[in-house]
């Protein structure tokens, strides 16, 4: 009798620990769309050839630069901390994790064709927030199959203890 106590106790307390995951996974959903949206914004300029391979341009793009960056670190951070949870319960999934990387370091923009480079690499920073988010949609998806599998043993272990 005991043994069906301790094992719904504990199935009971995994059940608790992976939907504060999926609650967790499903924030950091949100963040990953407002921050690819950031980025995407950042993206979005028009450059004039005024504007090209003079002061006041390459302070705009080093200003977009530096936005794209802030907002990739602080998606780095969110991962960061969710995969440092998510290491104690499955580490397969904590490897699935997919984290953006930073920009380089911004250079001048002379030309046409470096000013297309430069939005082209906003652009892929985009991308790869988007590619994070896929990611994390993985994980979500694994962590209510989790879910379903516990709330099946417990159905199973209650249906056994009545017999």
């Amino acid at each position: 009798m005991t043994d069906f106590k301790d094992k719904l106790n504990e199935l009971y307390k995994k059940q608790v620990e992976v939907d504060n995951f999926i609650k967790e996974a499903r924030a950091l959903l949100v963040s990953l769309k407002v921050h690819a949206i950031k980025v995407g914004k950042n993206a979005d300029f028009t450059a004039s050839r005024f504007l090209r391979g003079n002061f006041l341009g390459n302070v705009l793009r080093s200003n977009k630069n530096n936005n794209v960056n802030k907002n990739i670190a602080r998606v780095q951070d969110e991962l960061l901390f969710f995969q440092k949870k998510l290491l104690v319960f499955d580490e397969k999934l904590a490897k699935s994790i997919h984290l953006p990387i930073i920009t380089s370091d911004y250079y001048t923009v002379g030309g046409k064709l470096s000013d297309i480079g430069f939005r082209m690499k906003l652009r892929l920073k985009e991308e790869d927030i988007r590619k994070t988010q896929r990611s994390m949609e993985k994980i979500l998806r694994r962590l209510v199959v989790e879910r379903k599998k516990i709330a099946y043993d417990i159905k199973k272990i209650k249906e056994n203890k009545d017999l």
